[in-house]
Order: C-alpha cells, then sequence, then structure tokens
C-alpha cells in the first residue's frame, strides 16, 4: 500500500556576488544529512531548498526563520562571503508530495525519494501522485499510458515533448508590459508565459 507524506521546501534569493560564477554548486550533504543548492539565476543567486515535514498540503505555504537559519548557515560553510538575513531579497516555500510504502511511514521526509508513482487501485482508480515540477511531462505520460492500458487502448506515441505550456511565447516578440523595462519584460515572459 503506497501512502503520500507532505514534505515543505524553502528557497531564498540574494544577490550575485555571493556566488559570482556562472555554473551552480551542490552540497550533497548538510549536518543534518539534505541536499542544498547554489544557483545563478538572473542576475541573482537562489538558495535551497529546506525539508520540513508538515501534516496536511498548506494553501499558503511559507517558509519559517528556522529553514531560512538553515540555509544562511549551510551555505556559509562554503561561500567566501557569507550572506545574511539582510542580504536576502526574496523567500518562498512549496509542498511537495512524497510517495513511501505505509510500512516505511516512520522514515525522515529528506530520504524519501522525489519521484513520481503511478498505479491503478483496486476499484480501476488510476492514481498519481509524487513527483516534481520538473518531471510534470513524464508523470503526464506515464499516466496516459497506464490509462491506455487499463482501457484497452491502442497505444499512440506522446506528444507531450513538443507542445508549449498554455500562455507560452516567444520572448523576442513580446512588447514590453508597462511599467517594467523590456530586458524584465522578457525574462517575466521566459520564466512564466503570458498567463
Amino acid at each position: 500500500l503506497r501512502s503520500v507524506t507532505w514534505s515543505r521546501g524553502a528557497h531564498a534569493v540574494v544577490g550575485a556576488e555571493f556566488w559570482p560564477h556562472a555554473h551552480g554548486m551542490i552540497i550533497p550533504r548538510t549536518r543534518d544529512g539534505r541536499v542544498l543548492f547554489v544557483l545563478p539565476w538572473q542576475g541573482h543567486v537562489v538558495l535551497g531548498t529546506t525539508d520540513t515535514p508538515v501534516e496536511s498540503m498548506e494553501a499558503q505555504p511559507a517558509a519559517s526563520q528556522q529553514e531560512l537559519d538553515f540555509i544562511l548557515s549551510e551555505v556559509s560553510r562554503y561561500v567566501q562571503r557569507p550572506p545574511t538575513h539582510a542580504d536576502v531579497t526574496s523567500v518562498w516555500a512549496g509542498v511537495r508530495s512524497l510517495v513511501h510504502v505505509q510500512a516505511a511511514a516512520s522514515t525522515p521526509t529528506r530520504n524519501l525519494g522525489r519521484e513520481h508513482a503511478i498505479w491503478q487501485d483496486p476499484t480501476g482508480l488510476v492514481c498519481v501522485a509524487g513527483g516534481k515540477w520538473t518531471t510534470y511531462r513524464k508523470m503526464g505520460e506515464d499516466a496516459v499510458n497506464l490509462c491506455e492500458r487499463t482501457a484497452g487502448l491502442v497505444p499512440r506515441p506522446s506528444v507531450t515533448a513538443d507542445r508549449s505550456l498554455h500562455g507560452a511565447c516567444d520572448p523576442r516578440e513580446l512588447p514590453p508590459a508597462p511599467g517594467l523595462s523590456p530586458r524584465r519584460s522578457r525574462s517575466c515572459a521566459a520564466s512564466v508565459g503570458l498567463r
């Protein structure tokens, strides 16, 4: 039997001066066994992520002070100029669903895989759980493939790899948004599309 556990991940953004490199860095094992990253992003640096168990899906997840303290403390061990709370320009958090077998319910969330699971329950319902934003297309493809098999349909090749997301556009063809520079408009469009 599968079960879902919730875990919150927090991220922070600081200026590029704290990691003046074109490549990112992965810290494979923090003091408590987690993974942390430092990634250059649009003239800034993204630091993350935490792994904090939560009881249920939060509608508006927010990073805790302890999570921000943890990120800054761990990153400070690896950079020449450690960022402080005053250097943080943005903080956000999200909740991830982690799939595990119920027998492993006591496993710490940092030790649970981030893979998705797709299965058919005894009533015939196709279930999709786990995964990450970066694997949503693969999750969708796997779910459709299982539905095809379950319904006895002739399998067809997936077309998701060639589909643009709703609102996607070529940022070079985008007129500037009111109140934003042309560069910032293109950056926003490339990151989140038009909608």
